[in-house]
């Protein structure tokens, strides 16, 4: 019996699995072919981008993989692999087909070691006329595309980082429901899902962040029907990884302490500190980030020097001069407010000549920009004589209800009538000199609306977010675009208690120093230009800096300063072997404060495929002529056969 004892306490212990050392951060990991195809026949139209920078691709998707990342608490990494191809694709309609790209890259992957079903999901990024070089700006949303399981496509002219985040969102929605989790939030149905969120990427962050952390680790890779669970050295239990380069970020490259996991004692962890945002962080080394008086811990904006209440009849300085994107000090402005029992108002103030409109956007029923009627834009042009351009209300009331139905614009003609108008406000609008400079102040009054919803009261917090629409069309955010503040409306002032700033030193990290990403940068019909970009995370400058690549040898670089990012380009030959995998491995050398320091990286597979048309086509008639010698055969064998027992019954006759 005690040996019977003993062999069932073996088996058991055989099939228990490992306990995960507390030491250690846990993430899911989906394995991810994204697919850039440069030579495109669209509706008849051919838009080819041989001999085009194509670095802005990588750069959006990198953006985008880190939105998953940080917005996901660190337990999504969506792990690439790249394959850049010439092979002509043609086909019509909005919709490139996976079948399409499939029966294309196909071939292509296998002359490079791979095939399409080893991926968690494919993603098809497919030449477009409207293709531009330059990098997006951070929140640009543009363009369309569509997803189905494990497949998402859409054309290299929309703003690639937003295609990305949000059709692969619904590649991702559709595997943890085939991981039983079918709660999961649905990303074309943010009126179905309550909370105090904006539009688009705001949507898609909150999404991330709500899911349980747990369960991400139950998300099941299609490619191998269970989950892909990886292990990350996480030494102070902070739940961000110390140091991994395969990873969109780590505490290296964050400049945090992996020791601690408050580095700067604010009372917001390194964790919160790099997800204080859904683009941007906090600075881990920094007690008070936006310079407010307020600690990181107890700001419940740590990125805005904002005020969070408003007070009754009387002008409450908002925030002033704050561009959070892009980074434009010298855009001065300031926003003030109060309310009474029937208007909330506002005052902006704006320079003269710099801005063209002013995009106010209200969430007016504190439940979030999706839910309810109470959600206005405002439209203001600051230096005509009646700045009102447009007010409208997003209804969202039916779409609550009912997901098949949209949310609908008030002056939409579907929406049925209108809930508000221009006329419903107080609108003045005057110059005034303001320390030398001229600016034009626009006041605004909005009312009390019984269609809408809005009522004014104490203790209610409104919503508010702001853009600038500037003279050359470009645009910038007061706070993450999309995403909201929540003021209080309140009788006195809150009680604040202001300290001093204080600011940690950064830590010595010079032994990993360097990150690298690796692009194509052109392609050629018979060669393609790579380009390493070398981050350097370190606070101090790297010099003697070499790379050592499979297919570049020795590539020097020199010295990189503190945050700089450089870039050292190289050459492949495509004219023998149209396809080619770039080698992983590559070594890097480099001194800081005298002492020699070597790094070995694990890139990216990145696959580049040169084909051209005739090949394509002589591929073709290859394997039909194998398919032809293959009937001849047969046919051979065949009438040898009927020969054969022909003669034997004649001479039996």
């Amino acid at each position: 019996m005690s040996r019977l004892v003993a062999v069932a306490i073996l088996v058991a212990l055989l099939l228990t699995p490992p306990a995960v050392s507390e030491n250690f951060h846990e993430y899911s990991q989906l394995d991810v072919l994204v697919v850039i195809l440069v030579d495109v026949t669209h509706d008849g139209r051919r838009t080819c981008l041989l001999g085009a920078n194509l670095t802005k691709i990588f750069v959006e998707l990198e953006k985008a993989r880190l939105f998953y990342w940080r917005n996901s608490h660190m337990r999504l990494h969506i792990n690439y692999t790249f394959l850049v191809t010439s092979v002509p694709v043609r086909f019509s309609g909005w919709w490139l087909p996976e079948d399409v790209v499939r029966h294309i890259v196909s071939r292509v992957l296998q002359k490079a070691g791979l095939s399409w079903d080893q991926f968690d999901g494919v993603v098809a990024l497919w030449a477009d006329k409207g293709y531009s070089e330059k990098e997006d700006p951070i929140g640009d949303v543009r363009g369309p595309g569509g997803a189905i399981y494990k497949y998402s496509s859409f054309p290299l002219s929309g703003a690639i980082a937003w295609l990305f985040v949000h059709e692969f969102h619904h590649q991702v929605d559709e595997d943890l429901r085939r991981s039983g989790y079918p709660e999961y939030p649905h990303a074309d149905y943010p009126a179905q899902l309550e909370g105090l969120f904006g539009e688009h990427f705001d949507f898609n962050a909150y999404m991330l962040r709500k899911w349980r952390e747990d369960l991400w680790l139950k998300l099941k890779a299609p490619s191998t029907g269970k989950p892909k669970v990886k292990l990350t050295l996480d030494s102070d239990r902070d739940g961000f990884p110390d140091y991994n380069p395969s990873l969109p970020f780590d505490e290296v490259r964050f400049k945090s302490y992996t020791n601690s996991s408050d580095s700067d004692g604010d009372g917001l962890s390194d964790r919160e500190e790099f997800m204080a945002g859904i683009y941007f962080a906090s600075d881990p080394l920094s007690t008070d980030t936006d310079g407010d008086g307020l600690p990181d811990g107890e700001d419940p904006y740590p990125l805005y020097p904002v005020s969070t209440y408003i007070l009754e009849n009387q002008y409450t300085k908002i925030i002033e001069d704050y561009i959070n994107y892009p980074n434009r000090q010298d855009l001065g402005y300031s926003v003030e407010a109060y309310w009474n029992n029937t208007y909330l108002t506002l005052r902006i103030a704006v320079k003269l000549n710099e801005v063209e409109k002013i995009l106010l956007y209200l969430d007016l029923d504190e439940n979030g920009w999706w839910h309810g009627k109470a959600n206005y834009e405002l439209v203001l042009s600051p230096r005509a004589d009646n700045p009102l351009v447009k007010a409208h209300v997003l209804d969202c009331s039916e779409a609550e209800k009912d997901a098949s139905k949209p949310c609908l614009w008030d002056d939409d003609p579907q929406h049925g009538g209108r809930l508000i108008s221009e006329e419903d406000f107080k609108v003045n609008a005057y110059s005034k000199l303001i320390e030398g400079k001229v600016f034009r102040v626009v006041e605004i009054s909005v009312p009390e609306s019984q269609s809408t919803g809005f009522y004014i009261r104490e203790g209610k917090t409104i919503g508010m977010r702001i853009e600038f629409v500037l003279k050359d069309g470009s645009w910038a955010t007061v706070f993450e675009r999309y995403s909201f503040v929540y003021l209080l409306l309140s009788k006195s002032p809150l009680s604040i208690e202001k300290r001093h700033k204080r600011k940690a030193p950064p830590p010595d990290n010079r032994d990993k120093a360097l990150y690298l990403m690796r692009v194509i940068e052109k392609l050629h019909e018979n060669s393609a230009e790579i380009a390493i970009l070398v981050e350097n995370a370190a606070s101090e400058r790297a010099e003697n800096v070499v790379l050592h690549v499979p297919e570049a040898g020795e590539l020097k670089i020199g010295k990189i300063e503190p945050g700089e990012v450089v870039k050292v380009r190289y050459k492949v030959n495509l004219s023998k072997s149209k396809t080619l995998a770039l080698g992983r491995s590559v070594k890097i050398e480099y001194c800081i404060g005298g002492e020699k320091y070597s790094l070995d990286y694990s890139l990216p597979i990145l696959v580049v495929s040169s084909e051209k048309p005739v090949d394509v086509g002589l591929a073709l008639m290859s394997q039909v002529g194998e398919v032809f010698l293959i009937i001849l055969a047969l046919l051979i064998l065949v009438y040898s056969a009927y020969y054969i027992i022909v003669r034997r019954r004649q001479k039996k006759n």
